[in-house]
């Protein structure tokens, strides 16, 4: 029984994309036949070191599409951009696939592909991979009244969520819906506990970035950067992202809303000091104990916080360094690989018992 998980062809390094090749890995390597499945032919996601074997849905081959990036970015990438894949024709939705798909087989697919899920293999037995419930309904009608969701049809045996706010909304939403949450691992061989920090500052652009310019504004106008680094990670793969959390005392975690949110979690367990907003997926470890959750779009609050870890950082750096290493153990024990691959045989052992 061949399990497809289908991913669309970016080359942006979303914790996401890697996500979905990591459970076909992993499952693998616990017996299940199981593929990525990518837009066209030939395509592989750059940024994962999993080695899972890859299909393409179209035969034809894949061509980059012309980079978007400033050149400075387009240059670290060393390879063609796309903008976010929220609304977009992918090839799954365009016709059959290059290969043969039975119904005894299971197709995964993302919640990015929208309204039109259970038109993808019709007959097939579907698994919503859901990592951004956020998403679910943005590329919906705005009259839902009646509509004949993807989440209830019969081919659609459960949904997949990473977090605990995730299957809360998918529950609420969908009453009756099978929902198994998964908890995304950390490599936390690469994300690992550094003492010595930097005084400086790391945040994601893609991440809410005019919320971002605001606090280090507000920063700049008080004179609080000075001596001060910026890090503003962009475009470049996971050992780089590391290697600057590793260093950075601060990092801004500043999404609104977010299925779990990778960055915030990993700068905790390189031993950073997160500050910012948890976007409702990371509210189960953007814990005040062992980091700094700020109300939503309290730019202020984020300034004000990250003004005083930066004092802290000169005065008491001890105290600091304690409270990273205690959040850095958290996220070791919490979200350890082995946790991970537990809950996902489990979720798919009970998905497959049909």
């Amino acid at each position: 029984m061949p399990i497809y998980f289908l991913c669309p062809d970016d080359v942006v390094p979303y914790g996401g994309i890697r996500t979905i090749y990591r459970h076909a890995a992993i499952l693998r390597r616990h017996g299940f036949e199981s593929y990525v499945v990518q837009e066209h032919r030939g395509f592989r996601y750059p940024w994962s070191q999993d080695e899972t074997p890859v299909l393409g849905w179209s035969s034809k081959r894949y061509r980059p599409q012309s980079s978007s990036l400033p050149a400075r970015g387009a240059r670290r990438i060393k390879r063609h951009y796309r903008p976010d894949p929220v609304d977009r024709p992918f090839a799954q939705l365009k016709g059959p696939p290059s290969f043969a798909i039975t119904a005894d087989d299971v197709v995964v697919v993302p919640e990015l592909y929208g309204p039109r899920i259970a038109e993808i293999a019709p007959g097939v037995p579907k698994v919503i991979f859901n990592q951004g419930v956020y998403l679910t309904f943005c590329i919906y009608p705005s009259d839902l009244r009646g509509f004949p969701f993807p989440y209830r049809h019969p081919d659609v045996l459960a949904t997949i969520v990473p977090s605990l706010d995730s299957a809360r909304f998918m529950e609420h939403a969908f009453p009756g819906a099978r929902v198994f949450r998964v908890r995304n691992s950390i490599d936390t061989e690469l994300f690992s506990f550094e003492p010595e920090k930097a005084p400086q500052i790391a945040y994601m652009p893609r991440r809410n970035r005019p919320d971002a310019m605001r606090v280090l504004a507000i920063l700049a106008a008080r004179g609080a950067l000075d001596g001060v680094g910026l890090a503003e990670i962009a475009g470049v793969g996971v050992r780089e992202v590391a290697a600057v959390l590793r260093r950075s005392a601060v990092f801004l975690t500043l999404g609104y809303q977010e299925g779990f949110g990778l960055p915030g979690i990993e700068a905790m367990a390189c031993g950073a000091m997160v500050v910012g907003f948890d976007g409702n997926g990371g509210r189960e470890y953007l814990l005040p104990e062992l980091s700094y959750p700020v109300p939503t779009a309290d730019v202020v609050a984020v300034a004000a916080t990250v003004e005083q870890v930066l004092t802290d950082l000169r005065e008491r750096p001890e105290s600091l360094r304690e409270r990273g290493r205690r959040a850095s153990e958290f996220v070791r024990s919490e979200y350890a690989p082995a946790v991970e691959e537990a809950e996902l045989l489990a979720c798919w052992n009970a998905i497959l018992e049909r």
